[in-house]
Formats: C-alpha cells, structure tokens, sequence
C-alpha cells in the first residue's frame, strides 16, 4: 500500500468514527507526533508485560483514593534505610545524603 493510500484509508476510517472522546484522542495523539517532529510517543503497549501490569494497577490506586501523604512516603523510606543501617540516624539531616 503507497503512502498516499494509506493517508486515504486513514481519511476513511476516521469518518466513521462519531465518538466525540475517540476523536479527541486520535487528534491529540496526531498532534503530539506531529510536534515531536514525527516521531511516535511511548505507550503501555511498549512496556515489558510487568511494567505495564504494575502501572495500570497504581493509575487504578490512584483514582480509587489507595495514596499517601509525600510526607508519609518520607517516613516509610527512612524507615526502610534505618532498617537497612545506610544511615547513620545520629549524623542528622545536614550531614546525610539520604535524608529528606
């Protein structure tokens, strides 16, 4: 199939499509790649099957509320280093690269 072909094909199947969302979507996606000077944009489909899974289950947490505070975040990693002795807890904030 030429290049033009495939630009007529494409012409076609979007005048099909009466989904105002679905429409949307394909012209933000036309125009990202026409910004980025032609090049295609990442997507869930390029990740390794893990990847995806794990990320698709953190946007699903994220809208069901399943978050915590930055600051709480802070104390668990801290909590792990303590655990792990890479800091010494008594050098303070100052003189620790890990601490927050």
């Amino acid at each position: 199939m030429s290049i033009q072909e495939m630009k007529s094909r494409i012409h076609q199947l979007v005048d099909q499509i009466d989904d105002e969302p679905t429409l949307e979507q394909l012209l933000n996606d036309a125009n990202q790649y026409a910004a980025d000077d032609l090049q295609p944009q990442a997507s869930l489909n390029d990740l390794a099957d893990t990847h995806r899974i794990r990320l698709e289950q953190a946007m699903r947490d994220h809208q069901e509320g399943k978050t915590i505070s930055h600051e709480a975040m802070k104390q668990r990693h801290q909590g792990w280093l303590n655990k792990l002795n890479i800091i010494d807890t008594r050098s303070g904030p100052d003189k620790n690269p890990f601490a927050f």
